[in-house]
């Protein structure tokens, strides 16, 4: 098992990854739609939403393998019901994007009404992934910060 600065550099780096490759996404799919320009969008879609559901799986899997999921339970064994919650939140995740990513790559793009919906389908996975990284963030300060603080 690695040590948590190890595991927290990694976790950093790929964060940061992820962060540059949504901000990509965001700005391709918030590209004004229109038929002359669908395939375009269609494409730059579709490269992006895969680079970014890599990054989103190996994210996760960092997270979950030996990462801060495991050093939570260890320190603090009553969240690991939580800890479970966030695991399952990430299946789900993955799930969803995966299935937008296959939608993206059967989506015809002279159907302006499917590339809409496909957009909003990021935007929405975009704001589940934001409320899912904003519990994490809550797990570990409850678990790291709390006994420093005092009363907690």
């Amino acid at each position: 098992m690695e040590d948590s600065t190890s595991i927290g550099k990694r976790i950093k780096i790929e964060n940061e990854i992820l962060f540059y490759v949504r901000e990509a996404l965001s700005v391709a799919i918030r590209a004004p739609l229109a038929h002359e320009t669908a395939i375009e969008w269609l494409e730059r879609a579709q490269f992006l939403v895969g680079s970014f559901s890599r990054h989103v799986r190996r994210l996760f899997a960092i997270e979950e393998e030996g990462g801060y999921m495991d050093f939570v339970t260890a320190l603090k064994p009553t969240f690991a019901n939580r800890a479970a919650k966030l695991r399952e939140e990430h299946r789900s995740l993955v799930s969803d994007l995966e299935g937008i990513r296959a939608d993206a790559h059967n989506t015809n793009p002279s159907n302006l009404a499917n590339l809409h919906s496909l957009q909003q389908r990021l935007l929405g996975f975009f704001r589940r992934l934001e409320s899912h990284r904003h519990h994490e963030w809550e797990l570990l300060q409850e678990t790291y910060l709390v006994d420093l603080g005092g009363e907690g």
